[in-house]
């Protein structure tokens, strides 16, 4: 039982390379239309109304899901249908980005 109380002085990570966060061997695979149809349809109707929207803002827009995830109520002006870019969420919290106004008029009507 001592033994696991211990800290060990041995990197157990020495050796070990960490996969790239982007393939580069890898193809980039875009849904067809049918098949974003079908995402969207099944979302609309098994999943809950935010996540069928962030679906459906990703897929019309061009937004990174960083950036839909970092958008407050007031960012959207509804009258002028744009949607203001200005903050992104990452896995270590929620920061600042090069601003952006992504224009929905004829996107999502």
């Amino acid at each position: 039982m001592e033994r696991f109380n211990r800290k060990s002085t041995r990197n157990k990570f020495r050796g070990v390379s960490l996969p790239s966060a982007l393939n580069k061997d890898a193809a980039l695979t875009v849904p067809t239309s049918d098949q974003l149809g079908t995402m969207l349809t099944y979302a609309k109707e098994h999943e809950d109304e935010t996540y069928y929207s962030i679906l459906l803002l990703l897929s019309y827009t061009g937004v990174r899901k960083g950036e839909a995830l970092g958008l407050q109520w007031r960012n959207i002006d509804f009258e002028k249908q744009t949607i203001n870019i200005i903050r992104n969420r990452t896995k270590h919290g929620t920061g600042t980005t090069k601003p952006k106004i992504v224009n929905v008029k004829s996107k999502l009507v």
